[in-house]
């Protein structure tokens, strides 16, 4: 298409703000009017955009202020108050999900490390989708709505130490031992960071910007931060969202959270929109209709696992079985980190073109189908325990 990059965002921006009117009528979510927009624009439907990557770099900056607003609404003493949850919780609900996926993947002929990989992906949920819809119903305060937040944040992190193993699941690692002793290294040297800036130095170098009382100085200085922590992470080998993510944390500490989350947040909404795009251009809708009872059967498939698996976490932790399922409802879509982690595993081997045209075939259903479960979720959990 002609125009260069800027006529290309126009035309999937404007198609995409139709679709999502149209969405908004259909009560569907607005991130899945975005994917729906890249489909059509991108190089498997109609080919108005060429150059898709540079959607995917500004896709990037979206994943970064993802985790850098998420950061910042969590702060360090919230998150230590539902810690057992965050790391308990998450770690079960992950273990459950890879367990089960690689088992079933396995019995459907795939090796062991792609189906341990593609339970890497399907136990991911998407925070920008569940956390939206509790805010709008008013249900983060919710027990399940708490539950359910902490474990999306675990999922967050995970999907970097998730990054560092797909390499060595592959057999691209001649020393395990050695690669897992340098992770935990990094790590270490990446909480006392966050520790020192933290307790030391961004609340004081935001306080002394906040009192000249300069709009411009005080964004730039949030966007530096951001950027800078992002940019030491991957200096360490690690993952640029993870930078982002800790700085945001470091921010919610201070004085001017609350400020800094305001000014960060447009910039937040639109690269995010140009991440759920590009994710639209990667699918061949031509999947969904020849293949369909494939895609919808493994769909259900992905519902039932990861339902199954949350709801078994949180009930071991002791919270009601109501409470569980409807954290099982939340958390049974895939999410967008699941995306950003499926191009790791193409490069690496693990996955394979037509196995991940699949995958984002099942991922854009389970998202399409979270706005109405969770409405439907005192329901279904009132249905479920009258039934058993």
């Amino acid at each position: 298409m002609d125009g260069g990059i800027f006529g290309e965002l126009i035309v999937v921006l404007a198609l995409a703000v139709g679709i999502i009117l149209l969405f908004r009528r259909l009560k569907l979510p607005g991130v899945l009017g975005f994917i729906i927009a890249g489909m059509l624009a991108g190089p498997h439907a109609l080919g108005w955009v060429e150059k898709v990557e540079t959607v995917e770099l500004l896709a990037e900056l979206g994943v970064i202020f993802l985790l850098f607003v998420i950061g910042m609404e969590f702060s360090l003493t919230k998150l230590a108050s539902i810690g057992v949850t965050v790391f308990v919780g998450g770690s079960l609900q992950a273990l459950l999900t890879i367990a089960l996926v690689a088992g079933v993947g396995m019995l459907l002929g795939l090796s062991a490390p792609a189906a341990v990989f593609i339970g890497f992906l399907v136990t991911l949920s998407s925070t920008a989708i569940v956390l939206r819809i509790l805010q709008e119903k008013g249900k983060m305060d919710a027990p399940f709505g708490r539950i359910s937040a902490a474990i999306l944040i675990f999922q967050d992190i995970l999907v970097v130490p998730m990054m560092l193993v797909t390499p060595m699941l592959a057999g691209k690692s001649s020393d395990i031992g050695g690669d897992l002793l340098r992770l935990l290294g990094k790590m270490i040297v990446l909480l006392v960071g966050v520790y020192v800036g933290g307790r030391f130095a961004v609340p004081r170098l935001l306080r002394v910007v906040s009192k000249g009382r300069n709009k411009e100085l005080f964004i730039i200085t949030i966007v530096v931060l951001c950027f800078a922590a992002a940019w030491a992470t991957q200096a360490l080998g690690l993952s640029l969202a993870l930078g982002a993510f800790f700085a945001g944390l470091i921010i919610s500490g201070t004085d001017q959270a609350y400020h800094a989350t305001g000014i960060v947040q447009p910039f937040h909404e639109l690269f995010m929109s140009f991440f759920f795009v590009s994710i639209g251009m990667l699918v061949d809708p031509a999947l969904f209709a020849t293949h369909p009872f494939i895609v919808v059967g493994l769909t259900a498939l992905v519902v039932v696992v990861k339902t199954l698996a949350a709801f078994l976490a949180v009930w071991v932790l002791r919270h009601p079985v109501n409470t569980a399922l409807k954290c099982g409802i939340a958390l049974f879509q895939v999410g967008e980190f699941a995306f950003v982690l499926a191009i790791a595993g193409i490069n690496d081997g693990l996955l394979t073109h037509a196995h991940h045209q699949l995958f984002l075939a099942v991922s854009i259903l389970t998202m399409a189908l979270t706005p109405f479960a969770l409405a439907q979720s005192d329901g279904i959990a009132r249905k479920v325990f009258t039934v058993f």
